[in-house]
């Protein structure tokens, strides 16, 4: 904010002037330009400052402050600061939810005293970027808007009013996004009034900018270590091997713009989709095994590991029988086979009569 004995801080702090006693203060800029103090003819006043800064990019800024009035002949000691300007917000990550949702960077109204001084400037609005690869907002209210100039009291002049501020919005519109309201505001303050009628000006409107780039846009969030999900994996866990060829299964991990996929496998081998996050694997031994996925969407890092179980597909088996005849036990067994209880065996004796044992015995009605 401004202060007493110096103009507003920031690159577009507004001016005053020691010289003048009675000629308002300039309001504070950042999206918009702040408001010329009041003036009568042949006063001095404090020229606003001028907006910077960009309504485009990935960058904001906090606002600049408003003028204070310097002490005058008039009034030699008592003499209001300057106003803050609104504070610069990053709120940023791969996805933002908001539900009925306030931002307030309001730039703070100029001040008065109470004896013959002129108004103080108001401070600008400050800057928010709203910044996610998929936004879910069911309803947010950001407001960047400058605040009033100060009140001249006496003989003196009414403040400038500060600027409005930035508001930058970034998102990847993917299926996850829903928006269903978002307001903004970016109004200038309204100068201060008036003392002998020479009212502060208007501070400008600043800036708002909304973009979805459609599929070009990756959001740099967050902390390392934070958790968006990205590397749940889909695909079946439980996997017949065919003993005489390849054993081809297909997995994929949530997918988002710009991630990066890294995948590594127990007991098979990848065929495609390294660095993707679609991946063929080739099962080559029995048992059970471990398909781990590293994603990265920026500086966050996720992992998934699927425990997959690979079992042999059985071939036809050879089998011997005892000799077959009418009412008595017919013996029905596999040569060189062990019994495996992974598998499940199936027997068709040709009389419509079928069995699940290992080596059934039937007998045969005629």
């Amino acid at each position: 904010g401004g202060g007493i004995d110096q103009d507003g801080f920031g690159p577009g702090g507004g001016q005053t002037f020691s010289n003048s006693p009675n000629g308002g203060t300039g309001g504070g800029a950042y999206g918009g330009d702040g408001g010329d103090g009041g003036y009568d003819p042949g006063d001095n006043f404090g020229v606003g400052g001028t907006a910077y800064g960009t309504p485009s990019g990935l960058t904001i800024e906090p606002g600049s402050g408003g003028a204070g009035s310097r002490p005058s002949s008039t009034n030699p000691t008592a003499a209001p600061t300057g106003a803050n300007g609104g504070a610069g917000i990053y709120l940023k990550g791969f996805q933002v939810l908001a539900n009925n949702a306030i931002v307030n960077v309001n730039g703070d109204s100029g001040t008065f005293s109470t004896s013959n001084n002129k108004g103080s400037g108001g401070g600008a609005g400050g800057g928010v970027l709203l910044e996610a690869e998929a936004l879910n907002i069911s309803v947010i209210n950001i407001n960047a808007n400058g605040g009033n100039g100060g009140t001249g009291t006496g003989v003196a002049d009414g403040g400038g009013a500060g600027g409005g501020g930035r508001i930058k919005i970034r998102y990847y519109n993917t299926p996850a996004s829903t928006i269903s309201g978002i307001t903004t505001s970016i109004l200038g303050g309204n100068g201060g009034c008036c003392g002998d009628q020479q009212q502060g000006q208007d501070g400008g409107d600043g800036s708002v900018d909304a973009v979805n780039p459609a599929g070009e846009f990756t959001v740099n969030v967050g902390a390392a270590g934070d958790n968006y999900d990205l590397a749940i994996i889909a695909g079946n866990d439980t996997v017949c091997r065919n003993q005489t060829g390849q054993t081809l299964e297909t997995y994929q991990a949530n997918s988002y713009p710009g991630a990066n996929y890294t995948w590594s496998v127990t007991g098979g081998t990848i065929v495609s989709g390294q660095s993707t996050n679609t991946v063929t694997i080739n099962w080559t031994s029995n048992g059970t095994h471990n398909l781990i996925v590293a994603s990265n969407g920026s500086v966050c890092i996720d992992t998934d590991t699927l425990a997959v179980v690979v079992n042999s597909t059985a071939l036809a088996a050879l089998f011997n029988i005892s000799d077959a005849c009418a009412g008595e036990p017919t013996f029905f067994e596999v040569p060189n086979t062990a019994y495996n209880p992974n598998f499940t065996y199936f027997w068709e004796f040709g009389d419509s009569n079928t069995s699940n044992i290992f080596e059934p015995t039937h007998i045969y009605v005629t």
